[in-house]
């Protein structure tokens, strides 16, 4: 009998959620169990009647992560309790029973960190050995559905052909908004810190168009009246007046042009995977803290990039702490960067994956 696990979704981003799924690969395939990446009702990109001819975020944008294992090959009864039993991501996991385990924790618990990948979500860019062993992970299990390759390579085609790509991606709406309260947060979009870095770059690609995937309009625009033709952009939803925060389903801070139309979320969530491609195939980005961008860091190991979001002298004032909380902290990544390579066990993975294809098609013979 297969054991199953069962990644289930938070109440975030969507570009949080992938990250979730590539931190969480190395603890299901060790413990050999089939991950089922399974994203319901707890995130706002969730369409009560579908989308795309499914029920579950991950397949409306992304290939199950074993073809051969999609999540309508889980019992109706498993999939109701994924949605109901666990919390805002701060457990470990529960059992279903014997044969299926759930999580929908990022993979930052202090019992994970020997177990999942451990992804930067503040000041903290990806590291070098984390984007290297993240890239044929994405590669392998992280894989776009045909519709989105098709609409990121239309693009290219059309608009990429015969000039360097500067990629920017600014990521502001709901991370602006008084409602935000977490310090990693405040003054993450700032135009003119974007704009001196492309200044520079432009300095040094004088013929390079710049590709902008953003979810804010005005930051759009304040680009485009300066750079006006080089200008570049793919996506058509986006914050454009109004407030800036809403809610999702749970509560969670989420931009306010998509925590209330689910249908709009999904579009936008599809409309973000098409830009996070492209982004994949600038000559070099600039950024701020988001997750779709460090995304794209932690696909491509080797492209070179720019945070326009660095920890300031007062912020790190603010979170410096000789408590004995944060000591343990501190001796907990030690720990897990002293043996972090004991998670990545590529030829174990790929040895688990064709002995269940073989069983699938055995199975399928007789």
């Amino acid at each position: 009998m297969n054991s199953y696990f069962i990644i289930s979704e938070r109440d975030a981003g969507l570009f949080s959620l992938i990250q979730q799924v590539i931190a969480n690969l190395p603890r299901a395939l060790n413990s050999k169990k089939i991950p089922i990446v399974y994203f319901g009702p707890r995130c706002c990109y969730w369409v009560p009647l579908g989308y795309r001819g499914s029920t579950n975020v991950w397949e409306y944008y992304f290939e199950p992560i074993f073809t051969n294992f999609a999540s309508d090959t889980l019992p109706k009864e498993v999939k109701k309790f994924s949605e109901h039993v666990l919390k805002e991501g701060g457990e470990v996991g529960v059992a279903f029973n014997d044969n299926y385990y759930i999580s929908n924790n990022f993979g930052d618990h202090s019992s994970l960190r020997n177990e999942s990948l451990v992804i930067p979500y503040e000041w903290k860019d990806p590291s070098d050995w984390l984007r290297q062993v993240s890239s044929p992970i994405i590669k392998t299990f992280i894989r776009p559905k045909e519709y989105l390759i098709n609409r990121a390579r239309a693009f290219e085609e059309q608009y990429f052909k015969g000039n360097p790509i500067i990629g920017v991606h600014m990521r502001g709406t709901d991370a602006l908004s008084e409602a935000e309260p977490r310090l990693f947060r405040k003054n993450s979009l700032v135009i003119d810190r974007y704009l001196n870095q492309l200044f520079l770059e432009k300095k040094r690609l004088p013929d390079a168009k710049i590709f902008v995937a953003t979810d804010s309009h005005a930051s759009l625009e304040a680009i485009r009246a300066i750079y006006g033709s080089d200008l570049l952009s793919s996506s058509t939803i986006m914050h454009k007046a109004g407030q800036l925060a809403g809610n999702g389903p749970t509560g969670a801070l989420m931009p306010a042009y998509i925590s209330s139309t689910p249908l709009v979320a999904a579009e936008n969530g599809a409309e973000a995977i098409v830009d996070y491609l492209l982004l994949k195939k600038c000559n070099m980005l600039i950024h701020n803290g988001a997750s779709l961008a460090r995304t794209v860091l932690l696909s491509d190991p080797h492209l070179p990039h720019y945070n326009t979001h660095k920890k300031t002298l007062s912020a790190g004032l603010r979170s410096f702490s000789l408590r004995s909380r944060s000591i343990l902290v501190f001796l907990q990544k030690l720990d897990e960067r002293i043996q972090r390579n004991k998670k990545i066990n590529f030829s174990s993975w790929e040895e688990f994956a064709k002995q269940l294809n073989d069983s699938v098609t055995n199975q399928k013979a007789r």
